[in-house]
């Protein structure tokens, strides 16, 4: 887990991205999501076979700050940044993308930003959506 030391650096792109292009590949995930499926990797990386960047889909809309993006990516993605640029999938459209299906994981992706948000979806299911309640993966 990598922490964005640069508090001025636009909220829609993780600045440190950048330091850690030795790591591969990134798996980039935001910190209000905090039920991430067990299966994610793994699906991911299956379709990083056939794309530079994999995406998820929650069966209702891209969720693009949950995608595995392959480092060599990282000089671009620097020249990017440095012109201005800072809508995520606008540097995705530049690059082959993809997006894999996670409507059976829907609930795990859940964005909660307060407290009251957080005790909602633990009430109703704890993160989980069906698949994960019957013991599926």
């Amino acid at each position: 887990m990598v922490a964005d030391s640069e508090p001025d650096f636009p909220a829609r792109w993780p600045a440190r991205w950048l330091p850690c292009g030795r790591l591969t590949p990134w798996l980039l995930s935001p910190v209000d999501t905090p039920w991430l499926p067990p299966d994610l990797c793994r699906r991911l990386a299956q379709a990083a076979e056939q794309a530079d960047i994999v995406v998820v889909h929650d069966g209702a809309r891209l969720q693009p700050l949950t995608a595995l993006v392959r480092t060599s990516l990282e000089a671009d993605l620097a020249r990017w940044l440095e012109s201005g640029a800072g809508r995520v999938l606008d540097f995705y459209q530049r690059h082959r993308w993809c997006q894999i299906d996670f409507a059976d994981r829907r609930a795990s992706f859940a964005n909660l930003n307060t407290p009251q948000e957080r005790e909602r979806a633990e009430r109703s299911s704890g993160g989980r959506d069906e698949g994960e309640r019957s013991g599926q993966e």
